[in-house]
């Protein structure tokens, strides 16, 4: 056990057979409870997986891929994602890598194999790692990932990149590189914005969509007695205000600049009640009220936004 618990969160079998240990403890192991298996022939300690978040176990799924596949792989979609650095609203279970159209690997024992042409120009390394360049891994989530996953990622690229990830070039590279789920991919790119500031952002801008209430402005500047502050959602002709909070907001250093956070939660108590003043009204939520829309719905029509049955909607898949 004390390979688990190590600097390598990983044990794998191939590991224990090439240092002449006996593989079969791995097994007596996960029998006992004590090893969790990442993947067939790669284990981590049951103690440390349930302390992991699920961003965080899904390194550990496409570690156990990388230590345990015979020959090198393109990691692609889910997997690229997260070597980039993008986030997803739900972390899958299995690893994806892309294939030549002509081989004969399936999808099994959590990876996922999808068959595509790949040019040199589609492929690159990141560390040691050979990956679907960052624009493809987009392309290839709006292809194919759930529309809040896809959404997500490419929210996040374009913050980060600006103009070199625009909504025309992803467009153009949509044309080029798309050939299939053309019109889903094409709802996912031009939904995305630059505006969205997190992970949590982009699913509300989903659900909120989904769910038929009018598009909000972003990042609207509101301007009180305290100073000049960006609101998350606005909707100027209700005079409604939403703001979607996760806990980092009141836990991160970055975000704290210096304040408990106590302080935080009484600034944000006076800005909200001079606003109000005003005639503001406000819906606030978190990842539990996206998960769960019908209450995130709840807030919205209690701040008094009106469900429109003749809004475009948006499906979430």
């Amino acid at each position: 056990m004390e390979h688990v618990a190590g600097a390598d969160p990983l044990s794998t079998t191939r590991h224990y057979v090439a240092v002449g240990a006996d593989d079969r403890a791995l097994r007596r192991s996960h029998q006992s409870g004590a090893l969790v298996r990442v993947r067939r022939g790669a284990y981590a300690a049951t103690s440390e997986w349930a302390l992991l978040r699920d961003d965080e176990r899904y390194d550990l799924r496409i570690a156990a891929v990388l230590a345990t596949r015979r020959s090198e792989v393109v990691l692609s979609h889910h997997s690229a994602a997260r070597l980039w650095g993008l986030p997803l609203i739900d972390w899958p279970s299995v690893v994806h890598i892309t294939e030549p159209l002509d081989s004969r690997r399936r999808s099994k024992n959590g990876v996922a194999v999808h068959r595509r042409d790949l040019d040199a120009s589609s492929v690159t390394v990141l560390g040691d790692v050979r990956v679907t360049t960052l624009i493809r891994t987009l392309i290839d989530l709006a292809c194919d990932a759930a529309f809040r996953d896809a959404v997500a990622a490419i929210d996040c690229a374009r913050s980060r990149y600006g103009e070199a990830l625009s909504l025309e070039v992803l467009l153009r590279a949509l044309d080029f590189f798309g050939s299939r789920n053309t019109s889903r991919a094409r709802r996912a790119t031009e939904f995305s914005t630059d505006l969205a500031m997190s992970p949590l952002e982009s699913f509300s801008r989903v659900v909120i969509a989904e769910l038929g209430f009018p598009e909000p402005v972003l990042q609207h500047v509101v301007r009180t007695r305290r100073g000049r502050r960006l609101t998350d959602f606005w909707w100027p002709a209700e005079r409604v205000m939403g703001e979607c909070d996760g806990k980092v907001k009141y836990e991160d250093v970055r975000f704290l600049a210096g304040r408990s956070a106590a302080d935080v939660v009484w600034d944000e108590k006076l800005r909200e009640n001079e606003l109000s003043d005003d005639g503001v009204r406000f819906a606030r939520w978190t990842w539990s009220e996206c998960a769960e829309p019908w209450r995130l719905a709840t807030r919205l029509r209690a701040a008094g936004l009106r469900q429109s049955p003749t809004a475009p909607r948006v499906k979430v898949n």
